[in-house]
């Protein structure tokens, strides 16, 4: 894990060295990487800290919700790559003056606080101080919910799986084609996908208890739809019209 964390950790820096080297003048391809380095510093901090002493709930918090954003910002840089190598003409900017911008958006900032809030909730044991969603745990077990952060973590859980579920069906039906609706559909069928698995994944989860492969499909799976979530949000903000010219 740490070779990996090493590795990853190199071509982070590779790329940022290479965004600003060779193409600084666009700003969504260049910036996020660099930005990427300080929050990515953080992660290296609270790792050793983790490994020395170990981290409180709050900044294990932190270092996780570092983590997830020095993973959108890697994606973010992927995504405009992509696009602007197929579409060189393509603006350099995101805009939100879509719904589905919008939407992803929100959806995007409810998904970070739900796994961000997971470490709070967890005991210094459980599974859930890495990675999950709500059901993540193995069984149901009503009597575990004892607090109101842990109950309002359950509801807010299950109002973002909707709001994942709604930018899904507002990216199928939103955007006229000549808008860039393929890469829009493409990476909102991949999110759809996505969140069918985990919740099945939940669903054995709480069925048949932590196995260990589950727990890592688990986590695998939480950390693969926030990279889609995040690219559906750059691909809709790359394509953004004014919601009052976007078809219903």
């Amino acid at each position: 894990h740490r070779v990996m964390a090493g590795l990853t950790s190199l071509l982070i820096l590779g790329s940022a060295i290479a965004g600003q080297r060779r193409y600084r003048a666009i700003r969504w391809l260049s910036r996020p990487p660099a930005i990427a380095l300080a929050f990515l510093l953080a992660v290296v901090v609270f790792g050793a800290m983790a490994v020395l002493r170990g981290l409180p709930p709050g900044l294990a918090a932190l270092d996780l919700g570092a983590a997830l954003v020095v993973q959108a910002l890697v994606v973010t840089a992927a995504v405009v790559a992509v696009a602007r190598h197929k579409s060189p003409t393509l603006p350099d900017h995101l805009s939100l003056d879509s719904r589905l911008a919008r939407l992803a958006m929100w959806t995007v900032v409810a998904t970070w606080i739900v796994l961000v809030s997971g470490v709070l909730v967890a005991g210094s044991a459980s599974p859930m101080r890495c990675l999950g969603w709500p059901l993540y745990g193995g069984r149901l077990d009503l009597a575990g919910v004892r607090t109101w952060l842990q109950g309002a973590r359950a509801i807010a859980g299950w109002a973002t799986v909707l709001l994942v579920a709604v930018v899904v069906i507002q990216a199928w039906r939103g955007q006229p084609p000549e808008s860039g609706q393929r890469a829009v559909r493409r990476v909102a069928t991949v999110l759809a996908v996505l969140l069918a698995a985990e919740l099945l994944t939940g669903a054995l989860l709480v069925l048949t208890g932590p196995a260990l492969l589950l727990q890592v499909a688990h986590v695998a799976l939480t950390a693969a739809l926030w990279a889609a979530l995040v690219a559906l949000l750059v691909v809709a903000g790359m394509h953004a019209l004014p919601a009052d010219k976007a078809s219903p």
